[in-house]
């Protein structure tokens, strides 16, 4: 799509906000920081209409309803039966509460450790392995290779030094998904050179629907503005094996970057 803007008033304005900012499902967000403690969730939330995904989450198990560990569905289950008398409102700041520290637990991870600190999604049968997901995701990137595949090798590698025109940034989300309120984590970083820009963000953690996502905006010069390119690798095991539902997926995600790139573009206008 072109842009009547340089790239470095696309990476000027990414590294004051996130991605999410110009998705039209995203009901809130908040950026994560270094040193951040579970604090930094607080805005997360369920709110009282939406007590049966509260409750849905203490008995949670293992399958498709929610994307968490092992570990993290025996957390809930251990809540439940603390939660066994308490009222409506009650049972919904606790298991809020809980939900946000696991998603902290779940950033301090990855931060520190990058993929190999993200744990897999337990399913019925065989578990999700987000790393080998987003690591594939990242080192098959055509458009990320073409731009820089210096980023592209520190990005695989997370967490290394990063070089001197990129900068880095975190951020949780809450996405209406299947009309179910979705917890994401998000984290972006943003390379500006003479040349070119180039935002990367991967989804480490999405709370259900689907596993995990890795998206590239590349800028490029063009007459008196900019071209810019857009890719989107979304990853689920609930339509593996139906050519139907794939297709399906696939049309309305195209749909979903079009309807970005349009207010992006509108965003960019009146930043």
């Amino acid at each position: 799509m072109y842009f009547p803007f340089p790239p470095a008033k696309l990476s000027a304005f990414f590294n004051r906000k996130d991605v999410a900012t110009v998705d039209l499902d995203a009901s809130a967000l908040g950026e994560i920081f270094p040193q951040s403690g579970i604090d930094a969730f607080q805005g997360l939330i369920f709110m009282r209409e939406q007590s049966n995904e509260a409750r849905n989450l203490l008995a949670v198990t293992a399958g498709d309803q929610f994307n968490l560990s092992a570990e993290e569905m025996d957390s809930f289950a251990s809540l439940r039966e603390k939660l066994t008398d308490a009222d409506e409102m009650a049972l919904v700041a606790s298991v809020s509460q809980h939900y946000r520290q696991i998603l902290w637990q779940r950033w301090h991870a990855y931060s520190k450790q990058g993929l190999a600190g993200v744990a897999a999604y337990t399913r019925k049968r065989a578990n999700t392995n987000l790393t080998d997901e987003l690591r594939i995701a990242a080192a098959n990137s055509k458009l990320l290779t073409y731009f820089s595949p210096a980023l592209q090798k520190i990005w695989l590698n997370y967490p290394t030094q990063l070089p001197a025109d990129t900068e880095e940034r975190y951020f949780w989300l809450n996405r209406q998904v299947q009309n179910r309120p979705t917890a994401i984590l998000n984290h972006c970083r943003v390379l500006t050179t003479d040349a070119a820009s180039v935002i990367i963000t991967r989804q480490f953690f999405v709370g259900h629907s689907y596993n995990s996502s890795h998206m590239i905006l590349g800028c490029m010069p063009y007459g008196n503005g900019s071209i810019l390119f857009y890719t989107h690798r979304a990853s689920t095991a609930q339509v593996q094996g139906n050519n139907l539902k794939c297709s399906i997926g696939r049309q309305r995600l195209k749909q979903q970057m079009i309807r970005n790139l349009k207010f992006l573009r509108i965003a960019l206008e009146s930043s």
